[in-house]
């Protein structure tokens, strides 16, 4: 793996990351308000946490691929606009279409 790929593949790996952090945070969030609806009656704050911490590594699963869609697509945005997709495409690297080819078509299935 050449110093650009690594570099790529690091970026949008710290993007999709990013972008699945905000994700389960919000989704959480969201879910948290409304068991807020249901409390009373035995049912409180302890069983709220304890139902959002056994449903969040099947909302984390759920989440990835659309985190991975998201992530990759603010980065090369972010690159492009900083030039960077231009700098490689003028240094030489022709396979990087290839590369950013296969990421979209793997992101969609």
């Amino acid at each position: 793996m050449s110093v650009l790929t690594g570099y790529i593949v690091r970026e949008i790996l710290k993007g999709s990351f990013i972008a699945l952090i905000l994700l389960l945070t919000l989704f959480n969030l969201f879910t948290f308000s409304d068991e807020l609806k249901d409390l009373g009656g035995g049912y409180g704050l302890k069983q709220i946490l304890y139902y959002l911490a056994l449903t969040s590594p099947r909302v984390f699963y759920e989440l990835v691929p659309a985190s991975a869609l998201l992530g990759s697509l603010f980065i090369l945005g972010a690159m492009g606009n900083n030039h960077e997709l231009i700098a490689m495409r003028c240094g030489g690297i022709i396979c990087f279409l290839g590369l950013l080819e296969r990421l979209c078509w793997q992101a969609l299935f």
